[in-house]
């Protein structure tokens, strides 16, 4: 197979190619692939000869700032040609609605991960003076790459907030961007061990993955879960599971937290008018601000800070915040 110019995506990568009548058709493996992705093939008459004449069309102020393994690399773009290429070639590839395009950010800078044949694999989208990333992008709609190569980056950017980018990291350390395509493999039975979604969610402590309400609802009981994000969830008004990190239903439906419920970290019932009793055991901080509370049962533990603020129990008790033991044991009395 021979290292050619795709005539879409302008980068010299193994070509794949067809004659029909007098037309001849060149593009690279993934701009081929019309049955995947509604990809513009070029039609035309020669095939383009010279590696000077193709040389010419392929920017050369790139610069590699991370060798990576397998023949992988982070380049810099460091001209608005290669940008604004950069974009067209990307945006075409996704189906995201998702995509913070790079044209929307023409002062940032713009990192590509290439393969060893140069073909852009994700675009990511940095300002360099927040220190924050703005967008990612990745070729057919987030293809899986390992996540090693984008840590590297964030490393080197000494990226600590991630923003507001959805990804979900499987068990074999691969990585998914994009809700839509993360929601997909989930249902495929693909196990993650981290997810960070702009959505409700349950994780599994098996790596089974339920996004969005109707899916939570239909988790069996005896499933032990991970995290848990029920946001707003009106429909959700009983709780039975054991959640072994952070438990976060603000605003939702809940009314009941069944006696077999466990959390082991954090919990948040923020404003949940419909709760009115917790005697449930909560490993971390316990945070039911504005919350319908009005008892805290005998069984109820707490491992760090109780925040009952803004509840009809701290009315009757006059505790807003509880951190010592006594504190969080007053909270059980009985007031009349």
């Amino acid at each position: 197979m021979k290292i050619r110019l795709c005539l879409i995506c302008k980068i010299k990568s193994p070509l794949k190619s067809n004659y029909k009548g007098a037309f001849y058709y060149q593009a690279c493996l993934l701009c081929f692939d019309k049955n995947k992705y509604s990809v513009r093939i070029v039609v035309w008459f020669v095939l383009i000869k010279g590696d000077k004449k193709m040389n010419n069309s392929i920017p050369q102020s790139n610069s590699t700032v991370i060798i990576l393994k397998h023949g992988y690399r982070w380049v810099k773009l460091n001209s608005q040609e290669a940008k604004d290429l950069e974009y067209n070639v990307m945006k075409h590839y996704s189906n995201s609605v998702d995509f913070n395009g790079l044209k929307d950010h023409d002062h940032d800078i713009i990192f590509s991960l290439r393969d060893k044949y140069n073909i852009r694999h994700v675009s990511v989208n940095y300002n360099p003076v927040t220190k924050k990333i703005n967008g990612i992008q990745a070729r057919v709609n987030a293809e899986i790459f390992d996540i090693d190569s984008l840590e590297e980056l964030f490393s080197m950017l000494e990226i600590k907030n991630r923003g507001e980018i959805d990804y979900a990291i499987t068990k074999e350390s691969k990585l998914y961007i994009f809700k839509d395509t993360i929601k997909q493999e989930s249902e495929k039975g693909v196990k993650f061990k981290k997810v960070k979604i702009k959505c409700n969610y349950a994780l599994a402590e098996d790596g089974s993955l339920f996004i969005g309400e109707e899916r939570i609802k239909t988790i069996p009981d005896d499933v032990v879960l991970k995290d848990v994000i029920i946001k707003r969830c009106k429909n959700i008004t009983e709780w039975n599971h054991k959640v072994t990190g952070h438990f976060n239903a603000s605003y939702s439906g809940l009314t009941t937290i069944g006696s077999d419920a466990y959390f082991g970290s954090f919990v948040i019932i923020l404003d949940c008018k419909g709760i009115t009793e917790w005697n449930n055991k909560v490993e971390g901080t316990f945070y039911a601000k504005w919350s319908g509370l009005t008892t805290i049962g005998p069984n109820a533990e707490f491992g760090g800070d109780v925040d009952i603020s803004g509840t009809p129990l701290s009315k009757s008790c006059g505790i807003e915040y509880a951190k010592t033991p006594e504190q969080k044991q007053n909270l059980k009395i009985k007031r009349t």
